[in-house]
Protein backbone atom coordinates (compact mmCIF):
# COMPACT_ATOMS: atom_id res chain seq x y z
CA UNK A 1 0.00 0.00 0.00
CA UNK A 2 1.14 3.60 -0.95
CA UNK A 3 1.23 6.38 1.43
CA UNK A 4 -2.53 8.22 3.29
CA UNK A 5 -1.96 10.48 -0.28
CA UNK A 6 -1.80 7.62 -2.48
CA UNK A 7 1.65 8.27 -3.96
CA UNK A 8 3.87 5.23 -3.97
CA UNK A 9 7.18 6.06 -1.96
CA UNK A 10 10.55 6.79 -2.79
CA UNK A 11 13.45 7.71 -1.35
CA UNK A 12 13.95 11.51 -0.63
CA UNK A 13 10.17 12.06 0.28
CA UNK A 14 9.30 14.30 2.57
CA UNK A 15 6.77 12.90 4.52
CA UNK A 16 4.64 13.68 7.85
CA UNK A 17 2.88 11.05 10.36
CA UNK A 18 -0.44 11.30 12.04
CA UNK A 19 0.98 13.46 14.68
CA UNK A 20 2.25 15.77 12.49
CA UNK A 21 5.75 15.00 12.81
CA UNK A 22 7.80 15.50 9.45
CA UNK A 23 10.68 13.62 8.02
CA UNK A 24 12.34 12.21 4.90
CA UNK A 25 12.34 8.36 3.88
CA UNK A 26 15.68 6.99 4.13
CA UNK A 27 14.88 3.30 2.76
CA UNK A 28 11.95 1.97 0.57
CA UNK A 29 10.84 -1.22 0.30
CA UNK A 30 8.33 -1.81 -2.12
CA UNK A 31 5.84 -4.76 -1.72
CA UNK A 32 7.61 -5.80 1.60
CA UNK A 33 7.92 -9.63 1.89
CA UNK A 34 6.71 -9.67 6.03
CA UNK A 35 3.12 -7.82 5.22
CA UNK A 36 2.31 -8.69 1.62
CA UNK A 37 0.82 -5.95 -0.59
CA UNK A 38 2.40 -3.01 1.91
CA UNK A 39 4.92 -0.36 1.03
CA UNK A 40 7.50 -0.29 4.04
CA UNK A 41 9.56 3.03 4.54
CA UNK A 42 12.09 4.22 7.13
CA UNK A 43 12.23 7.86 7.97
CA UNK A 44 14.83 10.02 9.85
CA UNK A 45 12.35 12.93 11.75
CA UNK A 46 13.47 16.54 10.90
CA UNK A 47 13.93 16.80 14.93
CA UNK A 48 16.72 13.64 14.97
CA UNK A 49 14.78 10.89 15.76
CA UNK A 50 14.72 7.71 13.25
CA UNK A 51 11.85 4.85 12.87
CA UNK A 52 13.30 1.58 11.57
CA UNK A 53 10.88 0.24 9.35
CA UNK A 54 7.28 1.44 9.11
CA UNK A 55 4.31 1.12 6.95
CA UNK A 56 4.11 4.03 4.32
CA UNK A 57 0.33 3.82 4.82
CA UNK A 58 1.05 5.35 8.21
CA UNK A 59 2.45 8.44 6.29
CA UNK A 60 1.48 11.17 4.16
CA UNK A 61 3.50 12.14 0.77
CA UNK A 62 4.64 16.40 1.66
CA UNK A 63 6.81 17.13 -1.26
CA UNK A 64 9.13 14.65 -3.63
CA UNK A 65 12.95 15.73 -3.85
Amino acid sequence: MPYLSGETPQNGDAVKNRKGEVGTVTWVQLNYPSTPGHDAIAVKFDNGLAVGVAMADEYTLIKRK
